[in-house]
């Protein structure tokens, strides 16, 4: 009988050394996930704030664009108003020297007028 409370109490013991390692162990493994944990809200909030960043970029992005779009537009129609005005110019320019011309031909027909 004492050989098997020996037996029974080394048995114990060991059960012991195996439950507290176990709980050591168990420990270690809560304390990880809570750190892991920890690393998920960072991340989420990590990436909730680069989402934010990045929402705003698109938004500044969208109204580049849009400004951008709007200049070539106005580009354009500054085109063909200068174009209209390069026309007019062309024509009023034509006008006079059709005018000096007749002006020139006018002075030549006198000057030959008086040479005679």
């Amino acid at each position: 009988l004492e050989k098997q409370l020996t037996t029974a109490d080394e048995k114990l013991s060991d059960l012991q050394t195996l439950s507290d390692h176990a709980f050591r162990e168990k420990e270690g493994l809560v304390q990880q996930l809570k750190d892991l944990q920890q690393i998920s809200v960072t991340l989420k909030e990590e990436h909730a704030a680069t989402l934010a960043a990045l929402e705003g970029s698109k938004v500044t992005m969208e109204k580049d664009c849009a400004s951008l779009r709007e200049n070539v537009k106005q580009m354009g129609r500054d085109q063909d108003v200068l174009r209209e005005t390069m026309d007019e110019a062309r024509t009023h320019a034509e006008k006079e020297v059709v005018a000096w011309k007749e002006k020139l031909q006018h002075s030549q027909n006198e000057c030959e007028k008086l040479e005679k």
